[in-house]
């Protein structure tokens, strides 16, 4: 049995971030989870799943119940926590056993809340170490040492074949993955509607709910295979992530299209008064927008922006950033594995 246990509120394909862990070493450790493990068992030493019946209050039950009994049955010395929510929602099962913490925090989730505050900081401070995706998190949280690990992917020098020329003809602005914020996307939609001078694209599941009639610049596309993804990256002129602005979810994130614009040498679209405009502004990567304002002003500053836009420093402006995202992780890596160290030769 390993000494080492993963907690996860969801199936290990909605948290592809756990592999930043299991990959530093080559670990294989224990995990609890509500869902299931297809093809990553081999992965992973003893699995515990539970069930996802009936509503989430009575899967956040079985889920501690499960944690309890593990716990209780079995001396493990580090718990690495995938979702955060589990130092508020197990916070009296992990103050109690005397096991080390790796504190995963992803998104912002309740932080305002001071009663939700409250338990998630004990945790925090209990932790030997407590990782964030992005810095704009330090925002909501207490101060002290946090690790950065970006939402980088392991295939990305496949992303860095493609390359990109500036095109005389419409400029494409994408979306392509989930599409969700879709209030939102509509709003976009009716801003850019029959302007010659650009072609709105939204590929992935949920673009069908974009359907508009008459508009002869919008491309939807539903569900594709993974591996046209790149496929259809090649075609754009601008990564679109405008979701908004106003939501912390949203206003304090690093979005995974940050890093594919900037490994695939594209411009990328964001929302103002988020941190994601922070970035952009900070390594020019891109532009923002606000379609609350003068909708002609801004797609005017997106053509001139494209019109004006030299590649060669784009590409520096984006190995920049990746560079320094990659010194972000490898601090991450080296803590991790230090840690890691610490406790993976111990068998029970």
């Amino acid at each position: 049995m390993s000494s080492i246990l993963l907690l996860s509120l969801a199936d290990v394909k909605q948290t592809p971030y756990y592999k930043k862990y299991t990959k530093s070493m080559n670990l294989k450790p224990d995990i609890i989870l509500i869902g299931s493990i297809t093809n990553e068992k081999e992965e992973f030493g003893n699995i515990w799943s539970v069930q996802k019946k009936g509503n989430r209050i009575t899967q956040i039950i079985n889920f501690r119940k499960t944690l309890k009994k593990i716990l209780d049955e079995n001396k493990y010395k580090l718990i690495i926590i995938l979702h955060s929510q589990i130092s508020v929602i197990c916070n009296d099962i992990l103050l109690k056993n005397n096991i080390s913490i790796i504190l995963d925090i992803r998104d912002y989730i309740f932080e305002d809340n001071k009663v939700y505050s409250y338990f998630q900081n004990k945790i925090i401070k209990k932790s030997e170490m407590v990782v964030i995706s992005s810095p704009g998190f330090k925002n909501f949280l207490p101060k002290g040492k946090y690790y950065i690990c970006h939402n980088t992917f392991e295939n990305y020098k496949e992303y860095t074949k493609i390359k990109h020329n500036k095109k005389d003809e419409n400029i494409i602005i994408g979306q392509i993955g989930y599409i969700r914020f879709i209030d939102i996307n509509k709003k976009l939609i009716n801003s850019f509607e029959n302007d010659r001078r650009f072609i709105l694209k939204f590929i992935g599941k949920g673009s069908l709910d974009l359907k508009k009639k008459n508009v002869s610049n919008l491309y939807l596309k539903d569900e594709f295979n993974a591996e046209d993804t790149l496929k259809f990256y090649k075609d754009l002129d601008f990564v679109n992530n405008y979701y908004g602005y106003g939501k912390k979810n949203l206003k304090y994130a690093l979005s995974n299209k940050l890093y594919i614009a900037a490994l695939l040498n594209i411009p990328i679209i964001v929302s103002p008064n988020t941190y994601m405009e922070k970035y952009v502004n900070k390594y020019n990567l891109g532009l923002s927008i606000d379609i609350e304002a003068d909708i002609n002003l801004q797609k005017d500053k997106i053509y001139e922006y494209y019109k004006n836009l030299d590649f060669e420093d784009l590409k520096y402006s984006c190995q920049k950033m990746l560079k320094d995202v990659e010194i972000q992780n490898h601090e991450f890596k080296v803590n991790i594995e230090r840690i890691i160290t610490k406790y993976e030769n111990s068998t029970y």
